[in-house]
């Protein structure tokens, strides 16, 4: 005798695929889900303030060079 083997994984005459799911009320159009979001809360510090760029040094763009 034959080990068991899974109706739609494997056969003996090789790999069968899974009927496509069939739903009671016939084909219907996907429902787009929506996602809510919380929103993102300010920082409670104020953001570090950036250093004075120099302009003209080593830069013709006033680009900061290391």
């Amino acid at each position: 005798m034959a080990p068991h083997a899974s109706k739609f994984t494997e056969h003996i005459d090789g790999p069968i695929g899974m009927p496509a799911p069939r739903s009671v009320n016939g084909p219907c159009a996907p429902v787009p889900h929506k996602i809510t979001r919380k929103p993102v809360p300010r920082p409670i510090f104020p953001p570090p303030k950036k250093a004075p760029v120099k302009v003209g040094e080593g830069s013709c763009c006033g680009c900061v060079v290391m």
